[in-house]
């Protein structure tokens, strides 16, 4: 576990290295992407063989990231459509159409989950009438 500080402060130091330029110092980078320290590299595998959890970890984290940004993405979507989901004229209303709720249905009559989400979403049309 001692080498988990040392493989973070490395990597701090490699990123600060790289972006030398954005900090004002004045350090060749050009060749960083090209160099490759064998060391360094065999302390990463060995920490990452030794802790393999890390690997299971970090997926998750990229999972958790992922669902977040989707949706965050849905929502603006949602967003940025909401007049044309709330108030086309064309749309059918059912229930209390001054109610406190409103509920946008994608329907498709082929759809089994449809199917069952159907009295759930008809209790719920009573509940606000």
């Amino acid at each position: 576990m001692r080498m988990f500080p040392a493989v973070i402060i490395g990597l701090i130091l490699f990123g600060f290295a790289a972006r030398a330029d954005d900090y004002g110092v004045d350090a060749p980078h050009e060749h960083l992407s090209s160099v490759s320290d064998p060391v360094f590299d065999q302390k990463i595998r060995d920490y990452i063989l030794a802790h393999p959890e890390i690997i299971v970890e970090a997926l998750r984290e990229a999972k958790k990231q992922e669902l977040a940004s989707r949706s965050e993405a849905a929502r603006e979507t949602l967003k940025s459509h909401r007049r044309e989901l709330l108030d086309d004229p064309a749309s059918p209303i059912a229930g209390n159409p001054r109610g406190d709720v409103t509920i946008v249905e994608f329907f498709d009559y082929r759809c089994p989950f449809c199917k069952r989400v159907e009295p759930a979403l008809k209790a719920l049309l009573k509940e606000d009438a």
